[in-house]
Parts: C-alpha cells; sequence; structure tokens
C-alpha cells in the first residue's frame, strides 16, 4: 500500500532574524525525522511599513506575495508563525492574514488567534525572573522595552513585567516602560 506522502508549508518573516532562522532550522530537521516534504516560503514583516519609514521596509511588501502563492497552493499544512510574520498587526488583522489560506490545516506560532490551532511560548517568566533577579540585588527603576503596546507577546511580557514589580515592593512609572519597533531597526529607541 502506497502512503500518502506529507506536504507542509513554512511561512517565514525572513530567514535572516535569530528567530525565523532557528525555526526554519528546526522545521528542517523534523520534516527529515518524520520523512515530509517542507517548502519554507520566506517573506517579510508585514505592516511594517507603518512603523518604519526606511526605504527598505517600505518595499518589503512585495517578498510577502510569497505568502500569497502560499495561499492558493494544496499544502496538506501550512505552519504560520504570524507573531513575527505580522507582529505590527494587532489580532484583527492577524486573522484577516491567515483567513486567506482558508481550506488548508494551519498551525499559527507565537500567536493565539481565534479560530486556529496555536503554539505558544512563556512571554512572562522570563522577564518575571530579569525583574526578581534585578530586584534581589537592589535595583530599583527597572524598565522594559515592550513592543507593539497591541501585540500579544508583548502584552504578557508587560503584564508579567508589572506583576513583577508588584511582588518586588517596586514602584511602576510611565517612563520605565518603552513601546517599540523591536526589530533590529529600534537600536536608537534602546538607546
Amino acid at each position: 500500500m502506497n502512503e500518502k506522502r506529507f506536504h507542509v508549508c513554512l511561512l517565514a518573516a525572513t530567514l535572516t532574524d535569530l528567530f525565523s532562522n532557528e525555526l526554519v532550522k528546526g522545521a528542517v530537521s523534523a520534516a527529515k525525522r518524520l520523512d515530509i516534504d517542507l517548502t519554507v516560503m520566506p517573506g517579510k514583516y508585514l505592516g511594517i511599513q507603518q512603523l518604519n519609514d526606511s526605504f527598505e521596509a517600505y518595499y518589503e511588501y512585495q517578498y510577502n506575495v510569497l505568502f500569497d502563492y502560499a495561499a492558493k497552493a494544496k499544502f496538506d499544512y501550512i505552519i504560520a508563525p504570524v507573531g513575527t510574520i505580522a507582529y505590527a498587526y494587532n489580532n484583527e488583522l492577524k486573522k484577516r492574514f491567515l483567513d486567506k489560506f482558508s481550506g488548508t490545516p494551519l498551525l499559527c506560532v507565537a500567536s493565539d488567534i481565534e479560530g486556529f490551532d496555536c503554539l505558544e511560548f512563556d512571554n512572562g517568566s522570563g522577564v518575571a525572573a530579569a525583574v526578581d533577579y534585578l530586584a534581589e540585588r537592589g535595583r530599583k527603576h527597572i524598565g522594559i522595552m515592550a513592543g507593539n503596546s497591541e501585540n500579544c507577546e508583548c502584552i504578557e511580557r508587560c503584564s508579567a513585567y508589572r506583576a513583577s514589580l508588584e511582588r518586588n515592593g517596586l514602584e511602576f512609572k510611565d517612563s520605565y516602560l518603552m513601546y517599540g519597533d523591536m526589530s533590529y531597526n529600534c537600536r536608537e529607541e534602546a538607546d
């Protein structure tokens, strides 16, 4: 009997950022182990043009035509790290992006979007541990660069940050919290 060989598509924001690079490496390794075909569709970030007016960001949308090809292809499954690809989007826009893949089973990575299976990360414990560590060493003014204020992962990190400040008896001030791009382009914001 001839078993069907599965063909999985992994969408990627870019292959040069550390997260996407490691995600692709892990997917390639898993595909070999599971004996399935894997197609990686590397695009760029969605919605970045509104956050970054650099020449390069302005044209990133052209790379994302690959996501349209993935939507039209007949993959058995799609893995979409939408928390990375669409980090600049709110959940409504992320859902709209994912809806274009209707008819194909899809696993959302790093964003819990209603109606889609999801693999999420623990975004809070690392932030809480960092605040605890600094507080235990006498630091009283601890800040956070939080990313996009509408990104669910950033919201989770901010919540853990504030809870850890409170648990350590430390005051929160608005000046300790900075929202920003959270890409490689945010160096000036971080300085």
